[in-house]
């Protein structure tokens, strides 16, 4: 995957600016179902999926429409 485009754009001074530099940036490492590095520096784990993938993951409100009622939920998992 390429992040060149988007480090291109990182703003000076901000937290992706250190991985412009090709050694820091294979500092990453793998934190909580996404990649992150040393600094701090992340990416949305949803982001990284898309970009992985290609597919777009769904909205969480179209969702909405097929929520259960609690107490039925409880029953289910019972």
């Amino acid at each position: 995957m390429d992040w060149s485009e988007k480090l291109a754009k990182a703003r000076r001074g901000g937290i992706f600016e250190p991985l412009k530099d090709p050694d820091y940036f294979s500092r990453v490492e793998l934190w909580e179902g996404t990649i992150r590095w040393p600094n701090g520096a992340d990416v949305c784990p949803d982001v990284l999926y898309e970009r992985v993938s290609g597919k777009s993951l769904q909205p969480f409100e179209s969702f909405g429409s097929q929520q259960m009622p609690v107490d039925e939920l409880v029953e289910e998992i019972s």
